[in-house]
């Protein structure tokens, strides 16, 4: 369509401007969506098509909310009562914390949102607006759209919904100025770090360049009071550093002189300097998060892992302290004895990822079902004591390990190209990861995720654990590790120990 321009009478300029509209009508809850690139003709389209339509608006607007684990509010705008000077606020960032807790009382009104979660099934962006407007951030199709359409009409026509409840369980950053009181298990790279371009970051020791999957990023001592110390290595380096927070804000500083950079694209950065500008991740066992100084404390009600998710293995010849086969094939390893299991079931693919930058220890593949493709990620960790126990620091790394390998789900695209990427280096030397199948069975599966469904289990394997004897502390952990694969992307955990 033409249209002459705003800021002339001259009608000898215009310019051409193309707008797109798409309506949906949702049968069973007798509902209409409109999606336009002009916000301002959603209403008239909605009138032109029916007799007779009112916008869904107000505060039931706000049920979209529901079911959205561990959301983080970027954005909250109130409107207040009209005896106020100030009609309306909006709080962003630090400030979102007491926008909730203004939204909760009697004499404010939400008017829009904005923020990030996880549905079970990955994250997601969604926004509302009083006013009836809804929308996430996405780029996709028609039909998933239609389908997000069909789970948001279904939340908005449930009146059992309480919205006043929904804002009570986001997660609020707090900015603090001392280290938390509670016992780190794990550390994961900033988010800026994109796992679709993991093979285009490296990481530089003493002027070597190594991938990012070739390096493990780890919690050194897992204490409640203790300095939070952390560390890049592989086989051929260790380098350590200090996260510490002060009235000044974090800092983090290496612990050695040793020269370490990291390569991102085409941009080389310090990595002390780069970890100060994008802080990595600590979890702590209170299901408590830290980037930065900012601490996200969890509101979310941990339950005791249940019993009937674990497993308990016959170790009978192996050594429990003795972890990985290595490339000898060690058949006193707890990685030989499990691959050897696994081997008899209905696999086309148990593959060794054993090494720093791991997806998992085994990575087991079945794509017998005709519409969808099995992932099995199993984490193996060495028992701390030659006899199984009740200790939970033989808990702490692998559980870690286990919530980790969730960033690789959600880049499930680059699952394949890592294990092909893997097994090339691997086979420079000599040595195959493949225990079953091999580079072109890979690829036929990497062929069939574009059309099949991915469904992924995980599975923490600690033989230095008894199932005699597990404490509920014990149980808390596996239970924290359990809803966060849950909460994200609806990944059950499995727990396999001893007698």
């Amino acid at each position: 369509m033409d249209n002459f321009i705003e800021w002339t009478n001259y009608k000898g300029i215009f310019n051409q401007e193309w707008k797109l509209h798409i309506a949906y009508w949702n049968e069973e809850n007798k509902m209409c969506f409109v999606n336009s690139s002009d916000k301002s003709s959603s209403s008239k389209i909605a009138e032109l098509l029916f007799e007779d339509s009112r916008i869904f608006n107000g505060e039931r607007v706000f049920r979209c909310l529901y079911g959205i684990n561990r959301l983080m509010l970027g954005t909250v705008g109130l409107k207040t009562n009209m005896n106020s000077i100030i009609r309306y606020k909006m709080f962003a960032g630090m400030d979102v914390g007491e926008g909730i807790s203004e939204s909760i009382k009697e004499d404010s009104t939400k008017s829009n949102l904005f923020g990030i979660g996880y549905n079970g099934n990955g994250k997601i962006s969604i926004g509302c607006s009083y006013k009836g407007r809804i929308w996430s951030r996405w780029v996709e199709s028609i039909d998933f759209w239609k389908k997000w359409c069909d789970d948001i009409a279904s939340k908005l026509s449930d009146s059992t919904i309480d919205t006043s409840e929904i804002l009570k369980g986001a997660l609020i950053p707090k900015e603090i100025f001392e280290r938390p009181k509670c016992i780190p298990y794990s550390i994961e790279w900033p988010l800026e770090l994109d796992y679709d371009m993991i093979n285009k970051i490296e990481v530089i020791y003493n002027r070597k360049h190594y991938q990012l999957d070739d390096v493990n990023l780890n919690i050194i001592n897992a204490s409640e009071n203790g300095p939070l110390v952390f560390e890049i290595s592989n086989d051929e380096f260790a380098v350590e550093f200090e996260f510490k927070i002060s009235n000044n804000g974090f800092s983090i500083c290496k612990e050695s002189f040793n020269d370490m950079s990291i390569i991102i694209g085409r941009k080389e950065y310090e990595i002390v300097e780069y970890f100060n500008s994008h802080s990595p991740i600590i979890k702590f066992t209170n299901s408590s998060s830290l980037e930065g100084n900012w601490l996200v404390e969890s509101n979310i009600n941990i339950s005791l892992f249940n019993k009937d998710n674990l497993f308990a293995f016959d170790w009978t010849d192996v050594d429990i302290q003795r972890e990985s086969q290595g490339d000898d094939k060690d058949v006193s390893s707890i990685q030989f004895s499990v691959i050897q299991k696994l081997k008899e079931e209905q696999f086309s693919i148990v593959f060794n990822d054993d090494n720093a930058g791991e997806i998992a220890d085994i990575i087991c593949i079945d794509d017998s079902d005709d519409s969808e493709l099995i992932f099995k990620l199993y984490h193996c960790k060495y028992s701390h004591s030659p006899t199984p126990g009740c200790r939970i620091n033989d808990l702490y790394e692998v559980c870690g390990q286990a919530e980790k390998s969730v960033r690789w789900i959600a880049n499930k695209a680059s699952i394949i190209p890592h294990m092909k990427n893997r097994e090339i280096r691997k086979n420079e030397k000599g040595i195959s990861r493949f225990e079953l199948g091999s580079l072109e069975k890979l690829d036929e599966i990497n062929n069939k995720m574009k059309f099949f469904k991915s469904r992924f289990e995980i599975y923490i394997v600690q033989p230095g654990v008894s199932i005699q004897k597990i404490t509920p502390e014990m149980q808390r952990l596996f239970g924290c590790t359990e809803a966060y694969l849950k909460d994200t992307y609806g990944i059950p955990l499995k727990v396999i120990c001893s007698c």
